[in-house]
């Protein structure tokens, strides 16, 4: 608790045994909080009923607490076009943040949009907003594109981020020969394949066995076999001079092909969110001007 504070790192609050914990370091630097307002999402948030007593415990310990900011966050802004739920929000928003002021606070940084919101509803604004996936050129939803058209607005998100291999071995298999774990695909005819050192260890969502595809000289090629913990097998039969050492696109755009995080998504039943996400931090990131 002390780390966040003596380096002038701001954090969240919402229940009042931080606050006390907060307190009871005593240090000489004041800790700079956010407090998150429960307001229709259910997961982390002070509730209205706990929200004076814990407004009450601040102002009795502002030598060692200072409310930075106030915010909340939205359950569904993003995934709908119905913007019913999210504006019921905003009001019971807009209740608690009356009760932060009356009791004496003004912090400067008030803030409830995201990505969606931001892009969608001026009115969620106030002095700040959280800019997440969009800034990395993904779209939160199909229903954020199609609310931002409703709105005659137009907008072009290009992702920044490219996910590649290398070719580790060129390898021919005959006809009936099987590939990977669990013998789930068999070749009908001579085949040549490509293994690519990237699994599921990796990010590569082991549920793209026999349905992902990869970019490779300029064409796609297709998974083979099961994803494995730190392989896939690809078929380049089809595709000329493959080599050791050639580049494969896992995820992103590489000669003038595309593979997204939407295309991948829907192919394992899950959001573009969790498939970058779950990329492994270990693989190093390189950032090209």
């Amino acid at each position: 608790m002390s780390l966040p504070i003596e380096n002038n790192i701001s954090f969240v609050v919402y229940n009042l045994e931080t606050l006390e914990k907060i307190v009871s370091l005593k240090l000489p630097k004041v800790a700079k909080v956010h407090i998150k307002l429960e307001t229709g999402l259910n997961r982390q948030g002070v509730k209205d009923t706990e929200l004076t007593k814990i407004l009450k415990f601040i102002d009795k310990n502002r030598k060692y607490i200072d409310v930075e900011g106030v915010y909340t966050h939205y359950a569904n802004i993003e995934d709908t076009i119905d913007p019913s739920f999210a504006k019921k929000q905003l009001s019971e928003f807009n209740r608690l943040l009356k009760i932060v002021f009356d009791m004496g606070f003004n912090p400067p940084l008030i803030h409830t949009a995201a990505s969606a919101g931001a892009l969608l509803y001026p009115e969620t604004h106030f002095s700040m907003v959280r800019i997440g996936f969009g800034l990395y050129g993904w779209w939160m939803s199909i229903e954020t594109r199609v609310s931002l058209m409703a709105q005659n607005k137009d907008l072009i998100l290009k992702p920044v981020l490219t996910w590649k291999s290398i070719v580790a071995q060129v390898k021919y298999i005959n006809p009936g020969e099987s590939v990977g774990y669990g013998q789930t695909w068999f070749a009908g005819r001579k085949t040549k394949l490509a293994i690519v050192p990237v699994g599921y260890s990796d990010g590569y969502d082991r549920k793209l066995s026999n349905i992902g595809r990869v970019i490779i000289n300029g064409k796609y090629a297709e998974v083979v076999g099961r994803v494995a913990m730190n392989m896939i097998a690809i078929d380049v039969t089809d595709i000329k001079n493959v080599k050791l050492e050639d580049r494969v696109c896992l995820l992103g755009n590489m000669d003038g092909l595309k593979i997204s995080a939407d295309e991948i998504a829907k192919k394992i039943g899950t959001i573009n969110y969790e498939v970058v996400s779950r990329i492994n931090p270990l693989l190093p990131r390189i950032i090209v001007p």
